[in-house]
Parts: structure tokens; sequence; C-alpha cells
């Protein structure tokens, strides 16, 4: 039978709750008293720890976000910029570009990639781009910001055009790969 990490983690825990507990109930009190007490010493840890771990265990769950929520798919963009920074972390990687508009005003806009791992599959590395690199890139403005978005396919400067992006609806209602 498989044991979840967590379970895992919770067993191991709970036995070296159990060994402290018997330990300190021997020491401490006598022999009439310890029955009741290492009730007490060893299964209230055990119920505290147990609601612990499930409580950090479901955090993660509630912060993802909808794509919907924060991207148009109603407004793809096409922008062609230079690279100020990139980011590679989970759980999504960030473009940072400068666009330099028609009258020579510098716009700065911020992109949400796919995860690194998701990234990485698609021909990426954390050295893919670099600052002052040229870039022209394909995706989706954002709902509340309008200098910020998501990114479906970028175009390097040496020719090469890599997805950004982990399925994506496209303009079309297809999926981009």
């Amino acid at each position: 039978m498989t044991l979840s990490p967590v379970y895992r983690t919770i067993r191991a825990a709970t036995s070296v709750l159990d060994r402290f507990a018997k330990r300190w109930v021997d020491k401490s009190l006598s022999r009439r008293r310890r029955s009741r007490a290492t009730l007490a010493a060893v299964h209230v840890p055990r119920i505290l720890l147990s609601v612990l771990v499930m409580v950090c265990s479901f955090a993660p769950a509630d912060a993802h976000h909808s794509f919907v929520v924060e991207y148009d798919v109603k407004s793809p963009v096409a922008l062609e910029g230079v690279v100020t920074r990139f980011v590679w972390a989970s759980p999504h990687a960030h473009l940072y570009i400068d666009v330099i508009e028609t009258d020579g005003h510098r716009t700065p806009w911020t992109f949400e990639m796919a995860s690194p791992n998701v990234l990485g599959r698609n021909g990426w590395t954390r050295r893919t781009l670099q600052a002052g690199d040229r870039v022209t890139l394909e995706g989706y403005g954002g709902v509340a910001f309008t200098t910020r978005g998501t990114i479906r396919s970028i175009a390097l400067a040496d020719g090469r055009v890599l997805p950004a992006g982990d399925g994506l609806p496209t303009t079309s209602g297809q999926f981009a790969r």
C-alpha cells in the first residue's frame, strides 16, 4: 500500500511525539495517574499536529487564480519590445519588457508565462532571455491592468518562436500548443 506524503509526515511526527510524551509521563507522574496522563499527553499533541498538517496542506490549493479573471481572451496583444527582466520562478515565470510607442514613449509591460516545468518541456531555459534582448510576442491583455498580460508565444531575435503558455485559448477558440 502506497502512503501519501502527508500521511507519512503525520506518522513520523506522531511517533516522535509518542516517544517524548511517554518519557515525560514516566518521569513526572505516579504509576496510578500515568494511564490517564498518557492518553492526554499522547493523543492531544497527535490530534493538534494532524489538524495543523491538514490545514497547511490545503492552503496552496486556494492560491491559484482563474485565467478569465485576470486576462481577456477577447483582447489579444502583439507587441515588440526589449526585455528588462526575466524571472524563472514557480508557480509562473514572468517577463518584463519595455515597449517603445510610435511617439517614442517607453511603456513597461509585465507578462505572466507558464510554469518553469512547462516552459522547460517547450525548449526554454532560465537563460533563454536576457535583459536587452529584442522580442516579439503574442498573448492576451489584462482585465484590470492595461500593461499586464499573459504570453501565448514569443519570437526571439535569432528567429526561434517558442510557446510560452500552457494551452491558452486562441482567438479562433482553438487551444495553442
